[in-house]
């Protein structure tokens, strides 16, 4: 579960305080899978932080491409930064560098092992989203994401 103290970690990390804290518990949640070792069977799915996750990376592809289109940059260029800004690595090491790594529920099978780039990257991304939902202002949330730099 995670802490109050995850919470006002990443809570500082973003300069965002959020209203709905069961938000920023989902973004910190990774997804999980479990499956019966002998069969192979899943008998339980989470999508943990998944759907947050998904909607914070186009939020931060949005936020990026805007700030392309107002500095009047190149196409070619902007779509490199974009990549490279949005890929497991630069974002997994956001999470390590802002120590959102450490405030992550791991799934089951990750038991006490380091996240992975893509949990991470996850993580990241979720709180992007959840900043988003919780505030509904672009303005708010591009702040968030520019403070995860």
């Amino acid at each position: 579960m995670v802490s109050i103290i995850d919470i006002q970690r990443v809570e500082k990390v973003v300069k965002y305080e959020f209203h709905d804290k069961s938000l920023i518990r989902k973004a910190l949640k990774a997804p999980s899978k479990i499956q019966d070792k002998g069969t192979g069977q899943i008998l339980n799915i989470d999508d943990g932080n998944r759907g947050l996750a998904q909607l914070g990376h186009k939020l931060l592809e949005f936020i990026l491409i805007d700030q392309w289109y107002r500095a009047g940059s190149d196409r070619e260029s902007t779509n490199h930064t974009i990549t490279t800004k949005t890929n497991n690595d630069t974002l997994a090491n956001i999470a390590k560098r802002t120590g959102i790594d450490t405030c992550i529920v791991p799934c089951e099978r990750q038991g006490r092992d380091s996240p992975s780039p893509k949990t991470l990257k996850l993580a990241v991304t979720a709180v992007i989203g959840a900043v988003w939902i919780d505030s509904e202002d672009l303005s708010v949330t591009s702040h968030a994401a520019r403070n995860l730099r």
